[in-house]
């Protein structure tokens, strides 16, 4: 069994450009308006899926027959990578706004009715290491979450076409 390299370059860079907007959207609008962000976040799950199908759609535009398994871990491969490029620019744009102390306003504010310690109030702020260790964390997570659901939607794909010849372009 041998992946398409083409299909995989379109289907990962494609999907990494749609995902980095939605995530960056993410980011910013979880400042401004949350239920936006929470739409973003849903949206980014279902975009790796499609990541996948995508894998198996650009694959049988090159004239490969549709194969579930060649599929689903095309759409594995690239979703992952997807999710890397991602979760890259995600830490960058999470940086900046940790450096402007933006999300830190954001946060005392939503913890100044509770009774809490200073000390656990304060750790709660815009710190370098909180950025970091939830960028790493969210990068090694994401990987898996996205292979999974790229392979799945994969799978998918190629469930669904193969009855079907595949269209060379």
């Amino acid at each position: 069994m041998s992946l398409d390299n083409k299909a995989l370059m379109k289907a990962g860079g494609i999907g990494a450009g749609v995902v980095v907007v939605v995530s960056i959207l993410s980011a910013v609008s979880g400042l401004l308006f949350p239920p936006l962000a929470i739409i973003c976040c849903c949206l980014v799950i279902v975009l790796y899926a499609g990541i996948g199908a995508g894998y198996g759609y650009f694959t049988m535009q090159e004239g490969n027959p549709s194969d579930p398994g060649q599929f689903a871990l095309g759409g594995a491969i690239a979703a992952a990578v997807a999710s890397v490029v991602a979760g890259i620019v995600g830490a960058i744009v999470q940086a900046i706004l940790a450096a402007l102390n933006v999300g830190a306003a954001a946060t005392a504010a939503q913890l100044e009715g509770l009774d809490l310690p200073p000390e656990l109030a304060a750790s709660f702020g815009a710190s370098a290491g909180f950025t970091i260790m939830g960028a790493i964390l969210s990068i090694c997570i994401g990987f898996f979450v996205a292979a999974a659901l790229g392979a799945i939607g994969g799978a998918i794909y190629g469930s669904t076409q193969q009855n079907k010849a595949p269209t060379a372009v």
